[in-house]
């Protein structure tokens, strides 16, 4: 087809600027005509053609006048997508919460029912770091959720809107949740007939909450158990008290050291500073004797 300024200029066949219209029809050409619409490129072919229309033609000039202008507003539409972007919070669709939201939102996601449920969901506050810290240092170590942000978690995993959570939504609950994906999906079974779920396998909010807890207070038990096991191997030497020092014994006869290092090593045995100590006793008795 026919391009843009073709269509403006021939508005005004009847006008005495025809011959110029002719005049750019012929000079343009389509090809012409399609860069000084374009979008893409911006203004300035519009402005570059503008200024060689005035050299040669004021006719010629202020038709492509209106070409120049008409690239400039297609240019500026393609500003609206990013204005939207980065504009103020409350544009249309609101894309710069949703793109930038910390909670993990499913694609069927519908919007919370009130802004109560919105603010805490705001504050369970998820981020990768968090999620990376929770894994190396343990479920037992973070901070517990409290019921309000516990409730926001099950309203927004709540895909069906009947305030109930099956297999699929409890897995992915718990995941944001415990602020960490390992989740073993078999688990999840158990899990729920842990928490008493109905004919249909699925649970309740209060019974998600408690589920929760309880959860966590089991990761919480078996890393501590690990770490008493741990602690036990390390600390597994027996090292025996220093034995008792009294007038009675610094009275008695010297013995041979021989025999007294070893009855000190018999009854000691495997516990290098009480030998090192009974040794060091002789040789403090044996300096005060002579």
């Amino acid at each position: 087809g026919l391009d843009p300024i073709v269509h403006l200029l021939l508005a005004y066949q009847r006008a005495p600027e025809v011959l110029a219209a002719r005049r750019v029809r012929a000079a343009l050409g389509d090809a012409g005509a399609c860069v000084v619409r374009s979008s893409a490129l911006g203004p300035l072919p519009g402005i570059l053609l503008l200024c060689c229309g005035f050299r040669i033609n004021v006719q010629l000039g202020t038709a492509l006048l209106f070409g120049a202008t008409l690239s400039l507003l297609m240019s500026l539409s393609f500003l609206m997508p990013l204005a939207l972007l980065v504009g103020p919070s409350g544009t249309v669709g609101d894309l710069r919460t949703c793109c930038w939201r910390k909670v993990p939102l499913a694609d069927d996601q519908r919007s919370l029912k009130d802004g109560q449920d919105e603010g805490a969901a705001e504050r369970l506050d998820i981020e990768a770091g968090d999620s990376s810290e929770g894994l190396e240092g343990g479920i037992g170590k973070l901070a517990a959720l409290g019921d309000e942000e516990l409730e926001a978690v099950f309203k927004i995993n709540d895909n069906d809107g009947d305030d109930l959570l099956d297999r699929d939504e409890l897995l992915k609950a718990l995941q944001v949740a415990l602020r960490r994906d390992d989740v073993i999906d078999e688990d999840v079974p158990d899990l729920a007939a842990e928490a008493q779920p109905d004919a249909q396998g699925r649970i309740g909010c209060e019974e998600f909450i408690r589920l929760y807890h309880e959860v966590r207070q089991a990761a919480a038990r078996r890393q501590g158990g690990g770490l008493v096991q741990q602690s036990a191997g390390r600390d597994s030497i027996d090292v025996a008290p220093p034995p008792a020092q009294d007038a009675k014994a610094k009275k008695q006869p010297k013995k041979q050291p021989g025999k007294k290092g070893g009855k000190a090593a018999k009854g000691h045995r495997g516990s290098a500073p009480a030998v090192l100590a009974v040794v060091s006793e002789e040789d403090r008795d044996g300096s005060t004797e002579e």
